[in-house]
């Protein structure tokens, strides 16, 4: 009968440790799930801060509108004629024209002639940066001889 009762008492130390081991890796393991939590908290809250102050500066560039838009697309156009340049030789080289009803390069295709239009036109000195899916899906249209390069695709 002692030695049943030395027994329990061994198990009964043992589950206790095992009780003690336990709960400290489960200590661990919500301390360490806390400081996840805290860390991924303060970097979606930089980010929001980020966020939130780009769009503050959107919406300051966005009083920029009124201004005349050769000044507001000046930068756009000379980084597209460089490109242009640099690219002259992979057969990328753009054209973009803008025609009005009152002048310059009108086009059949401009549906609102009040406003004017937009139009690019694409040389296509490279067959396979333009794809006949295009054409059938109205995206672009072919050039008339007498508007462009031969070979052109009007891009609508």
């Amino acid at each position: 009968m002692r030695k049943d009762l030395k027994d329990a008492r061994d198990l009964h130390g043992q589950a206790e440790s095992a009780a003690a081991v336990w709960k400290g890796h489960v200590m661990d393991r919500r301390k360490k799930a806390l400081t996840d939590y805290r860390k991924l908290r303060a970097f979606f809250a930089e980010e929001e801060e980020r966020f939130l102050q780009e769009a503050e500066k959107e919406d300051g560039s966005m009083e920029d509108e009124d201004a005349d838009p050769a000044d507001r697309f000046g930068s756009l156009l000379q980084v597209v004629s460089e490109l242009e340049r640099r690219h002259r030789s992979l057969g990328l080289s753009m054209l973009l024209q803008v025609g009005s009803p009152g002048g310059g390069w009108p086009h059949p295709s401009c549906l609102a002639p009040a406003r004017g239009c937009t139009v690019g036109i694409m040389d296509l000195g490279d067959p396979g940066l333009h794809t006949p899916s295009h054409l059938r899906a109205g995206l672009a249209a072919p050039v008339p001889p007498s508007s462009g390069p031969p070979g052109a695709i009007l891009i609508l």
